[in-house]
């Protein structure tokens, strides 16, 4: 992801065998191209498996909320985008 590689990271993202990470992986790859609809769907998805079967460690609770917060900052980013190509 760091390198743009979003192809390739969503690729190892989806063959990764924990279906929690692989989920919270596809969000930290859809996040990065501002995918935020996907992303949010991923997240949910992590979050429906974990509720369904443990509590979360704090890591990975602190690493959805990361997410979370990513994904909104996108959102708003990209409604400003909108609103000045709008003003234009």
């Amino acid at each position: 992801v760091a390198d743009g590689r979003h192809p390739e990271a969503l690729a190892a993202a989806n063959t990764n065998p924990d279906p929690i990470l692989s989920a919270i992986e596809i969000a930290e790859v859809e996040v990065a191209r501002r995918s935020t609809a996907e992303a949010r769907r991923a997240l949910a998805r992590a979050d429906a498996r974990i509720q369904a079967s443990f509590a979360p460690t704090r890591t990975l609770a602190e690493r959805m909320q990361r997410l979370q917060a990513a994904i909104s900052e996108a959102v708003a980013e990209g409604t400003a985008h909108a609103h000045e190509r709008n003003e234009r």
